[in-house]
């Protein structure tokens, strides 16, 4: 059973969920965002140290607590 059908299941029924993590963070970015006059996204993620990539991910995969790791390459 994907999401949507789970949630549809759930909303049929009544039941509500607590909104999760991944949502409620892209929720308050935006009203950071709009709150502050900042015209791209991915600069309030970049504040606080996240990508967009990442929240993308934990909104398809709710259940999964891991990341991609990053490699950042430096040149001396």
């Amino acid at each position: 059973m994907t999401n949507k059908k789970a949630e549809k299941w759930l909303e049929e029924r009544g039941i509500t969920l607590q909104e999760s993590f991944a949502a409620a963070l892209k929720k308050l970015a935006k009203d950071f965002q709009k709150g502050h006059g900042i015209k791209n996204i991915e600069t309030v993620y970049a504040l606080i140290g996240l990508k967009k990539q990442y929240i993308a991910h934990w909104i398809k995969n709710p259940n999964s607590v891991q990341t991609k790791k990053t490699q950042n390459q430096y040149s001396y």
